[in-house]
């Protein structure tokens, strides 16, 4: 999937449109929904086939970071 630089904030979606057709209009506008700016900052979404939850993750991250 390509990567986007898209701002999240610039992504407008018509409210009036059945919930199919705003996912489809999000994603048409945001063109990668794994990778895009929120405020800036980089996005980028990834899963895991790891059965551990993102709660786990971030304390296990935290414990090892003292």
């Amino acid at each position: 999937m390509e990567q986007s630089n898209i701002e999240l904030s610039t992504v407008l979606i018509n409210k009036d449109l059945p919930k199919p057709q705003r996912m489809n209009e999000y994603i048409k506008n945001i063109k990668n929904p794994y990778f895009f700016l929120c405020d800036g900052v980089v996005v980028r979404i990834e899963f895991t086939d790891e059965n551990i939850t993102l709660e786990e993750l971030v304390t296990n991250f935290l414990i090892n970071k003292k």
